[in-house]
């Protein structure tokens, strides 16, 4: 049997992997949507970044938007919208 503490850290783990990903993903949007050509991507802000995801998605208060931007984000996958996907809610972490 699979311990019950196991499965809320894995999927702890993974929301926060998951918050991470959303915060390195609004720095790449916010910072270089306009500079494709030249990816002067600087590492350390966007690990920053990565940790702001991982707060705000770790955070109880912040819950149920984050939850209602990730079915957003699945209707829009879902639905191939490719437009959605370059705007700026679509990005964005909050």
């Amino acid at each position: 049997m699979i311990d019950k503490k196991f499965l809320f850290s894995i999927g702890l783990v993974t929301w926060g992997g998951l918050g991470f990903v959303r915060g390195t993903n609004e720095y790449i949007y916010v910072n270089h949507r306009f500079d494709y050509k030249n990816q002067n991507i600087r590492y350390t802000p966007m690990v920053v970044h990565g940790l702001y995801g991982i707060c705000i998605y770790a955070s109880p208060i912040t819950l149920v938007y984050v939850i209602y931007k990730e079915l957003y984000r699945l209707e829009i996958n879902l639905r191939n919208l490719e437009d959605e996907k370059h705007g700026d809610f679509y990005n964005k972490v909050l």
